[in-house]
């Protein structure tokens, strides 16, 4: 006779399942494919202001500053290109990954700054602008390709996806957040009394292709004082 299965036992191709169900059921004539244009699939008027917005992008100085610093030589002449797979170029979604030799998970900022560390150079913050530029630029490459994540079934694996999926939905701090509940858009009538995004948050945005507006915020990175009373919020879809 078969032992029980556990309630908690980590199960990634059953939760990404029943995660596309959710949308695909909540949203029937919206395309699969399309879902990867977030809530621009779901809004005529959003789409149409997206797709015009794309012909002078507001994000295009930051792909310049990372696409000068991916080819910029280290000191010692290699450069990231030297350290990933096709040059570095179409291979964000393939990040992050399990690490069986290591028994660890490698994010694409872990990775970056690896491979500055075997070529002499100093590591990057973070949470500072080169950072971000660095993998908006790599991200930018990848455009149009689905996020290509494997979780093999190796219990250190599971256990990092579980860690990761509890801590995601889990509430914390002063205001009772989780990254679950994060996203938001705000009222356009309150935009202008929230603090301009911080290279995290932008960061952070930039990499969360779904269901992204230009009303989105984090609201666990955004500070909140008196001056931000009464605005209002809608969570994301993907919340």
């Amino acid at each position: 006779m078969p032992s029980a299965v556990a309630a908690d036992t980590p199960d990634p191709v059953a939760d990404a399942k029943a995660f596309r169900n959710y949308f695909v059921t909540k949203f029937p004539n919206v395309p699969l494919d399309d879902f990867a244009n977030g809530p621009y699939s779901l809004n005529e008027d959003m789409r149409r202001q997206w797709e015009e917005k794309e012909q002078f992008p507001p994000y295009e100085f930051s792909l310049e500053m990372g696409k000068e610093m991916f080819a910029k030589p280290f000191k010692n002449g290699k450069s990231y290109g030297d350290c990933f797979p096709n040059q570095g170029i179409g291979i964000r979604q393939n990040y992050p990954y399990f690490d069986p030799g290591e028994g660890k998970v490698i994010t694409l900022e872990l990775a970056l700054n690896r491979c500055r560390g075997a070529n002499g150079e100093p590591p990057l913050s973070y949470v500072e602008d080169e950072m971000a530029a660095l993998t908006a630029y790599m991200a930018f490459t990848s455009r149009g390709k689905p996020f290509d994540i494997k979780i093999p079934d190796d219990p250190r694996a599971l256990e990092a996806y579980q860690n990761g999926k509890r801590y995601f939905y889990t509430r914390r701090g002063q205001l009772n957040f989780s990254c679950a509940t994060c996203h938001v858009y705000i009222d356009e009538n309150s935009m202008a009394k929230l603090p301009k995004k911080q290279s995290d948050e932008q960061e952070l945005l930039t990499e969360l292709s779904d269901y992204r507006a230009e009303a989105s915020r984090l609201s666990c990175q955004v500070d909140f004082t008196e001056a931000l009373s009464g605005i209002k919020v809608t969570i994301a879809p993907d919340s």
